[in-house]
């Protein structure tokens, strides 16, 4: 079997064993492959695997060594003379960056990146880019240069028909309309979102959606019956996917707008959120929902 379709399956075994939890076991697999493709001198089999081991070494929370690796991928992209490989690289480095709280770094990666995918016409590249630099902007409190980023990045998503990205867009510009004071825009955000999500069939999207709508509607338009309405939707798309954590995020929500109007719906509901918390092995949660029933019961 030639060398290149051993690093393939190799490539392709990884994958398996990452996706059922093996991260190990994946690791010793992009090992393997890159061995082989280096040996055959293919540069861009072996910095697609180097990107692959990054994305595992940050999932796996070893920051250092993943940010190596994709400075060793971003070089081996170069050499093999793939633009779009490298343009990737440098989103996944500012993306990194700015999990690490490197606000300069995150955006001189991000903006070479978004420049990178421009000179070779990615448009959803391109968006992502911008997205992210929106998130910088966002957590270095320049709402007004989040605002472009974020608007412009959703454009793009549109004019590539990525609805997927438009929606992810969408999300975050919900928030940031409703922390500008801008009510309906925000609200019409939220719709937009949930609809993308819905018809992509995101249920985990579209779930936090219904949140972020929740506590618009609760917090700025005082409309308790609607609010109610998103997050038992929430609750209920949380609960159909496993999403303990959500739906008990999402149980609490409802126990609040419920204990004046029904206060045994209400306490039903600190109860099962109380047990999910317990379940997640979040303590702090947990004993949250049991102050919160005490003081219900003695109101």
């Amino acid at each position: 079997m030639p060398k290149t379709t051993q690093a393939d399956e190799s490539m392709a075994e990884a994958d398996r064993r990452w996706h059922k939890g093996d991260l190990h076991g994946a690791g010793e697999c992009l090992g393997l492959a890159r061995t082989l493709y280096r040996t055959v001198g293919d540069r861009q089999g072996e910095a697609q695997v180097v990107e692959r081991s990054a994305e595992l070494a940050w999932q796996s929370k070893h920051l250092t060594a993943a940010g190596l690796l994709f400075v060793e991928a971003r070089s081996l992209f170069a050499e093999a003379n793939d633009h779009q490989g490298q343009a990737r690289v440098l989103l996944h480095l500012g993306k990194l960056a700015h999990c690490q709280q490197r606000a300069e770094e995150a955006h001189s990666f991000l903006d070479s990146a978004r420049e990178k995918f421009r000179t070779i016409g990615d448009i959803v590249g391109e968006s992502l880019a911008e997205h992210h630099l929106g998130l910088v902007s966002l957590d270095n409190g320049r709402d007004d240069l989040a605002l472009e980023w974020l608007e412009h990045a959703r454009a793009l998503a549109r004019e590539a028909g990525d609805h997927v990205a438009e929606a992810n867009v969408l999300q975050v510009l919900a928030i940031l309309y409703q922390r500008l004071g801008h009510t309906d825009r925000a609200h019409e955000a939220f719709d937009s979102t949930i609809e993308s999500f819905r018809t992509t069939g995101d249920c985990l999207g579209e779930a936090a959606a219904q949140v972020g709508l929740g506590n618009l509607l609760k917090k700025v338009c005082g409309s308790s019956a609607a609010a109610r309405q998103a997050f038992t939707r929430a609750m209920h798309l949380y609960a159909a996917i496993g999403h303990l954590m959500g739906e008990a995020e999402s149980l609490i929500e409802l126990a609040r707008l419920e204990k004046t109007d029904d206060p045994s719906h209400a306490r039903r509901h600190y109860e099962r959120a109380a047990e999910l918390f317990k379940r997640v092995g979040c303590t702090e949660k947990q004993a949250l929902c049991q102050r919160e029933t005490i003081h219900h019961n003695h109101n």
